[in-house]
């Protein structure tokens, strides 16, 4: 079904991950290719930044302030703030996820220790395609990242093994605020719950995240769309993905339709059991 979906929008090149975390059912197209990250670089950021809490290096009502040098374009409220301005490090680390605050991510990074550092990080975490080239906005797509990374990023995350059970919730908190609601969010149904992060420049168009249906089951769902330079109807590829892999991992659900005009697809349900 997911792949009649991509077939009908001809020049998108999809990464694909959906995770049941109860049996370790899983979906996978592309999975460990390797796509600019757009602003989903922003999570393993906030990731660094909570084991910097727990390891006291920083405290989240540390004071943070803008510097010219972090001041981005794109995504965000921070950028048209006084050069000086301060702020707590949690409110930061929030802005940076919640309203993908690209000058607020550039405060984090240079708080962290700045890319090279970050970069070992990822490697350490075994994120073996997940690095950071540039500082925000990075519109040519230099920060990398892939579906794989990304999905087990979120089940450490989940499982509370990469951060402390305190942090692991902050996260997710703050995941779950995020302001953009328009990808993998419209094809949950009724009850569903996500904490997520997304992704958004000319090339790419991605959403990633953590998805709790109402009978208790939880799923990962990681979606990368390589496509034509901002073409739209690669936020419609990953509402009709979501809705599929919705439907599939919660059978006792009503089928879903994306919020969006709808595009013909397969009722086949597509199926993997992992080795």
């Amino acid at each position: 079904a997911v792949q009649k979906l991509e077939t009908q929008m001809p020049g998108m090149t999809s990464g694909i991950l959906f995770v049941d975390l109860d049996t370790g059912e899983y979906l996978a197209a592309n999975d460990t290719q390797s796509f600019a990250a757009a602003s989903t670089i922003k999570l393993p950021i906030l990731v660094a930044f909570f084991q910097a809490v727990d390891a006291g290096t920083l405290h989240l009502n540390d004071p943070m302030t803008l510097q010219k040098q972090h001041i981005a374009e794109g995504s965000g409220g921070m950028q048209y703030d006084p050069v000086g301005t301060k702020y707590t490090a949690l409110e930061v680390a929030r802005a940076a996820i919640v309203s993908s605050d690209n000058t607020a991510t550039n405060i984090l990074i240079e708080a962290l220790g700045g890319i090279d550092r970050l970069n070992q990080t990822f490697q350490q975490w075994g994120l073996t395609q997940t690095s950071i080239a540039n500082v925000l906005p990075d519109l040519k797509g230099t920060n990398l990242t892939s579906p794989r990374d990304l999905a087990q990023l979120i089940a450490s995350i989940a499982s509370g093994e990469i951060v402390s059970l305190p942090s692991r919730d902050r996260i997710l908190d703050i995941m779950k605020d995020t302001e953009n609601d328009s990808l993998l969010p419209q094809g949950l149904g009724k009850g569903a719950k996500i904490a997520h992060k997304t992704g958004d420049i000319g090339s790419i168009l991605a959403d990633a995240g953590l998805v709790d249906l109402p009978n208790g089951k939880r799923y990962i769902a990681v979606t990368i769309v390589q496509r034509p330079n901002n073409d739209d109807r690669a936020g419609e590829l990953i509402r009709q993905i979501s809705s599929v892999a919705y439907q599939h991992f919660d059978r006792t659900a009503a089928p879903v339709t994306a919020q969006t005009e709808p595009q013909e697809q397969s009722t086949q349900q597509a199926r993997s059991t992992q080795p």
